[in-house]
């Protein structure tokens, strides 16, 4: 019998069965805050199988038998053998199935708080079946909430504004709810009630998993012989300690930026109005607002005013907008007047917004870029956008944006197509410099101006860390702008140079550019009359401070971006 769990774990764990016999899978969880349950011995028939079983902790997975009675036993943790038993249970799985079984309750339930619904608080196990141990879809992290906490009432619970759960009564469990990796906000509420705890689910790392939230511990720990306080907890499949999701600091908002996109002349500078109340004053294109916070839920009127206007009255176009808690990218896009030339593929052009959610602060790893593309081209077809002439996006049309993508930080050139054609214009991104960061790349302007009232021509843009940067045209084709050899950049610490080194192609000339690593031009030179070979060139950067910078060597058709930091 004591091989009925693989011990995975250190101090816990579940053995597989290594026989022909109808097995299902078991996950148990100890959830019972009574302290006299704090570490508990659990027995399976009259074989030890889980020591010192401590509160809030959890088994991973295991298979266990199925088709027959098995009884489960419940010991003090300093037990001896099954006789110790405190509490038991007989319980016959289904072959084939998976479970979690969570042991609640209290052992001496007139000492405690009882359930303000009547519901019986003596320990057991609540068997949960159809258990996952892996999300539906890749993309997304699978939750089951389980409500184990004695002397509260059924609850709500709720994600942002939306309750995803409604009325969860003592010793249930919801239905899986599957959500796209990222963080929450969640608020806990008695049924029908205003909520009474908020927290944040981080479950951005978890995609392709499946996750149990546990409402652990007393509402009223005093009540209760000062037992564990309530909390939401996470338990994973691999088991372990449980993970308390962290009680929220603020009151949560919907974190809006708005990128001015709308290349029509006639709306190259205007005035934002929010809920009657001047938000943006001469909102000019290809700006971005603030971070501006609005409350989840909450009806916002957005109003789109000429730049001359004195009050919300003068407002030429208005949306209301109701947005969850999150963080937003929202494109104000499209045509104010008439004239112009359609949308090749017949999509509306008019002026609008294009919301975008779960705008991520930072890329999900270190060494990555992660970046969306917005397609904001009126008469623009549906593009590819390729690297290495492979196609990293196809067929965004005008208005669309793609999901996250992530690729490793390095110096990119993307190339712009209509989708299933040739290339028409490229963008070099300097990714090198932007690692851990996140991204939005927006198209940007008309591919035919002369067509267009002469309004700004197209071009690739991205919103960096608060700001909107111009992506640099690649001097030559895709995948055909080669490095200078050698090329490297040596800051002098506590001074004002710098000293690149590199190769140079051939006798001539080198145009040397300092920037910021969001492409703002610090310093813009040209050195002539290099002779070819190894060259070490000694550069003043006095105008800059402290931080991080790019240095741009363009020599004949040869090229390098490299970062480098000032450290005074």
């Amino acid at each position: 019998m004591r091989s009925l769990f693989l011990c995975v774990a250190a101090a816990i764990g579940l053995t597989t069965v290594a026989s022909a016999q109808q097995l299902a899978k078991l996950q148990v969880i100890h959830n019972a805050a009574d302290k006299a349950a704090a570490v508990v011995d659990i027995y399976l028939g009259s074989e030890l199988a889980v020591d010192d079983f401590a509160f809030q902790t959890a088994t991973p997975f295991g298979d266990v038998p199925a088709g027959i009675p098995l009884r489960i036993g419940v010991a003090p943790g300093s037990s001896t053998s099954v006789s110790d038993t405190i509490a038991s249970f007989t319980v016959t799985l289904e072959p084939d199935v998976t479970y979690i079984a969570v042991a609640n309750g209290v052992l001496t339930p007139d000492a405690f708080a009882p359930n303000p619904a009547g519901a019986s608080i003596g320990f057991k196990l609540f068997p949960i079946a159809n258990a996952r141990t892996e999300a539906a879809m890749a993309t997304n992290v699978d939750i089951l909430v389980f409500h184990g906490v004695t002397d509260a009432p059924a609850v709500d619970i709720y994600a942002g504004p939306n309750k995803v759960v409604g009325a969860l009564d003592y010793g249930t469990a919801s239905s899986y709810l599957p959500v796209p990796a990222g963080v929450y906000p969640i608020a806990v509420a008695p049924a029908g009630g205003s909520p009474i705890a908020r927290y944040t689910a981080d479950v951005t790392n978890l995609a392709g998993q499946s996750v149990t939230i546990v409402a652990s511990g007393f509402l009223d720990a005093g009540a209760n012989g000062g037992g564990s306080p309530f909390g939401l907890y996470a338990v994973t499949t691999e088991g372990g300690p449980f993970i308390p999701l962290p009680p929220q600091q603020n009151e949560p908002k919907a974190r809006v930026q708005i990128v001015h996109n709308a290349a029509d002349p006639a709306a190259a500078k205007v005035d934002i109005y929010v809920n009657g109340e001047l938000a943006v004053d001469d909102f000019a294109f290809r700006a971005v607002t603030p971070t501006l916070e609005l409350d989840p839920g909450k009806d916002y009127v957005i109003g789109v005013a000429p730049s001359t206007s004195t009050s919300v009255s003068d407002t030429l176009t208005s949306f209301t907008v109701s947005l969850p808690v999150g963080r937003y990218v929202v494109f104000a896009n499209g045509l104010v007047l008439p004239g112009f030339a359609p949308n090749p593929s017949g999509a509306s052009t008019a002026f609008t917004i294009f919301p975008i959610t779960g705008i991520r602060p930072v890329a999900q790893s270190e060494g990555n870029i992660d970046f969306i593309v917005f397609h904001g081209v009126t008469d623009a077809p549906a593009v590819d956008v390729r690297v290495a002439g492979d196609n990293l996006v196809e067929g965004l049309a005008y208005g669309k944006h793609t999901e996250y993508i992530s690729v490793p930080a390095a110096e990119y050139v993307v190339g712009v197509a209509p989708a299933g054609g040739d290339v028409i214009a490229s963008y070099r991104v300097p990714g090198t410099a932007l690692a851990g960061q996140s991204a939005v790349i927006f198209a940007s302007g008309f591919l035919n101006p002369a067509a267009n009232m002469n309004g700004p021509a197209f071009g690739l843009y991205a919103l960096i860390a608060g700001n909107v940067i111009a992506l640099p045209v690649a001097t030559a084709s895709v995948n055909d702008v080669p490095e200078l050899a050698s090329a490297v950049v040596a800051p002098n610490p506590g001074s004002n140079q710098i000293t690149a080194r590199f190769t140079m192609p051939a006798d001539g000339d080198v145009r040397v550019r300092v920037s910021s690593i969001t492409g703002t031009s610090i310093m813009e030179t040209t050195v002539t009359g290099l002779a070819a070979g190894l060259q070490a060139l000694p550069l003043s950067v006095d105008a800059i401070a402290a931080g991080g910078y790019l240095l741009t060597l363009d020599a004949g058709t040869h090229r390098s971006v490299l970062p480098f930091t000032i450290v005074r």
